[in-house]
């Protein structure tokens, strides 16, 4: 399946033997090693970083989604024309939320 090929892609490198190449056309003789066991190294190292800033992303989640759930809620029941007395606490608790809402969706631009 395609759940493990990030895993066999690391494993074939793994498996591959390190090779020279001329790094410099314009002087012969020039050559640089590449170590197939540096560059999965690195990727896993890459990856590691990613995971961790997906999970400090993701742990503010449960209350992003309150605060959205609010926001739809609260733009719902504007929308069904509420009571006096009501429309200007749902406003600003609506604006709030909004702003709220703008200033945290950058955390994953």
């Amino acid at each position: 399946g395609t759940f493990g090929r990030a895993n066999e892609f690391l494993e074939e490198i793994l498996k591959s033997p390190p090779t020279a190449i001329e790094t410099d056309t314009k002087v012969l003789g020039v050559l640089a090693w590449i170590n197939p066991a540096k560059i999965a190294e690195d990727i896993v190292r890459e990856r590691s970083e990613v995971a961790l800033d997906w999970l400090n992303v993701v742990q503010n989640t449960p209350e992003e989604h309150t605060d959205l759930r609010r926001l739809l809620f609260t733009n719902m029941v504007s929308k069904a024309e509420p009571e006096d007395q009501f429309s200007d606490t749902i406003i600003s608790t609506s604006i709030d939320t909004q702003e709220f809402i703008n200033q945290t969706v950058g955390a994953f631009e």
